[in-house]
């Protein structure tokens, strides 16, 4: 699996909700589209107006996939739609892949 985790800073002339019903209701609809996209996750920050304001995961079987998938129309405007509601000076994005499970057993 191959997931790309974009930590997520808002534009500074949207408010809190402003960003949040943003990346939810427009961008999430664009960044589904994706082919090959397999899940996407949003993950908000508990405290509003202390950044990072959010992380998304973007899971995909393999790199391959992952490039294939923002190489098209509907990655394009993903990706183009991000300067809509983050501020792209300090967002950004690491490509990483799972190395190792820590199960956590508690009794």
């Amino acid at each position: 699996m191959t997931r790309v985790l974009v930590v997520l800073y808002k534009r500074p002339d949207l408010s809190w909700d402003e960003f949040r019903r943003y990346w939810r209701e427009e961008h999430g609809r664009r960044a589904q589209a994706i082919p090959g996209l397999r899940r996407y996750t949003h993950y908000d920050a508990k405290e509003e107006g202390r950044p990072p304001y959010g992380i998304a995961a973007l899971d995909f079987d393999s790199p391959e996939d992952m490039r294939r998938g923002l190489d098209t129309p509907q990655g394009r405007a993903a990706v183009g739609d991000l300067a809509n509601f983050v501020d792209p000076t300090r967002t950004g994005m690491v490509v990483v892949e799972e190395t190792g499970i820590i199960e956590v057993i508690v009794s």
